[in-house]
């Protein structure tokens, strides 16, 4: 699942062919999210802290592009403005 979600990111939808679907991406990221979320054991739990209004999660500081790029993120905005 991991390899489809990295493919699904970082491929345009005229390369993934006919069969793209941009919800495939909300669902895995959201799952994902949401197991992370529920595990306080886990290393990147963390990185997904409410804000004092609990409504939104506090976006992450990045220093390099790469780390911009990545899951948490990106996944941190898919769920503010979702």
């Amino acid at each position: 699942m991991d390899f489809r979600m990295e493919f699904i990111t970082t491929c345009r939808p005229e390369d993934a062919g006919p069969h793209f679907q941009p919800s495939l991406l909300l669902k895995c990221c959201l799952r994902r999210a949401c197991s992370i979320c529920k595990d306080s054991s886990h290393p990147t739990h963390r990185l997904f802290s409410l804000l004092p209004s609990g409504r939104c999660f506090r976006t992450l500081k990045t220093r390099t592009s790469r780390m911009r790029n990545s899951f948490f993120p990106r996944t941190v905005s898919l769920l503010n403005y979702s």
